[in-house]
C-alpha cells in the first residue's frame, strides 16, 4: 500500500510504521470449534507454518511421525504468551509477539527500527538483535529445505537413526 491517507482517515488517526507494518504483514486465523473450546482472541505469534500443525492437532491428529515447519498455536505453551515463538519475515522483519523488527531497506543498520509491540513505540535494537540470529537462521534453512527438497532427506534419516536406535535397543 503505497497511500495510507484514505486508510488513515478511515481508522480516524496517522498511523506509525508498526501499525502500518501489521496492517500489511498480519492476517487473522479464525477457527471455530464445537462448544466454544478455545473461544476468545489469541494474540500469540504465529506464522502461515503452524496452520497445518494447529489444525492437526486440534482434529486429534498426531504429527510425531511428520515432519513439519510449524508449531500448534493453541497449545498450552503457544498461550501463555512468552514470546518465545519467532515468526521470520522474507524481508527480515521478524515478531515473537512482544518486540517487532524492521530491517532497515537501505542496508544501513542504524536505520533498523526495533518496536516494543505492547508500548507501540521505537525501543533499543537490543531485544531484537538477540533474536537476529536466529531469523537469519531460520530464513537460511527454509531456502536450503526448498532449494535442495531437503523434506524427503529428512525422512531417510529419521528411518535411519530409528532404525539404529532399534537395533541398538535388541542388542
Amino acid at each position: 500500500m503505497k497511500d495510507w491517507e484514505l486508510f488513515e482517515t478511515f481508522l480516524g488517526k496517522p498511523l506509525n510504521d508498526l501499525e502500518r507494518q501489521m496492517i500489511l504483514k498480519q492476517v487473522p486465523f479464525l477457527v471455530h470449534l464445537p462448544d466454544g473450546a478455545y473461544a476468545g482472541t489469541h494474540t500469540n505469534a504465529g506464522g502461515q507454518l503452524d496452520v497445518t500443525p494447529t489444525l492437526l492437532h486440534l482434529l486429534g491428529i498426531s504429527t510425531a511421525n511428520d515432519t513439519l515447519l510449524g508449531t500448534p498455536l493453541l497449545t498450552e505453551h503457544a498461550l501463555s504468551g512468552k514470546g518465545d515463538k519467532l515468526v521470520v519475515q522474507r524481508n527480515g522483519a521478524f515478531t515473537d509477539g512482544t518486540v517487532y523488527y524492521m530491517p532497515s531497506s537501505d542496508g544501513i543498520e542504524a536505520n533498523r527500527k526495533c518496536w516494543n509491540i505492547a508500548e507501540n513505540k521505537l525501543g533499543s535494537t537490543a531485544p531484537c538483535l538477540a533474536h537476529s540470529a536466529e531469523a537469519a537462521s531460520e530464513l537460511t534453512m527454509s531456502d536450503q529445505i526448498i532449494t535442495h527438497d531437503l523434506i524427503p532427506v529428512f525422512k531417510e534419516t529419521e528411518a535411519a537413526e530409528a532404525n539404529v536406535a532399534a537395533a541398538a535397543g535388541e542388542n
